[in-house]
């Protein structure tokens, strides 16, 4: 439902999926928070999961915020 030009975001994406120990996100991705055993970093599984899984990949992030801008071809990142 986003137009071309337009941009969709959101927050909590503290980790992205490549960043962390995916296999055990992946089987704690209805777990609200947990630590990432390889970082040792508190994130939330779900959203890293979903961004990663709607997007194929990584996203623009800021401070667990991020963004991405919708193309006529798909998706680009954002830089601010």
């Amino acid at each position: 439902m986003v137009v071309s030009g337009g941009f969709l975001c959101g927050d909590d994406l503290e980790m992205q999926l490549h960043e962390v120990d995916a296999k055990a996100t992946l089987e704690n991705r209805e777990n609200d928070f947990i630590l990432d055993k390889r970082t040792g970093k508190l994130f939330h599984p779900g959203v890293a999961c979903a961004v990663d899984d709607f997007f194929s990949g990584r996203v623009t992030s800021y401070s667990g915020f991020w963004i991405m801008q919708k193309t006529n071809s798909g998706w680009k990142g954002v830089v601010l």
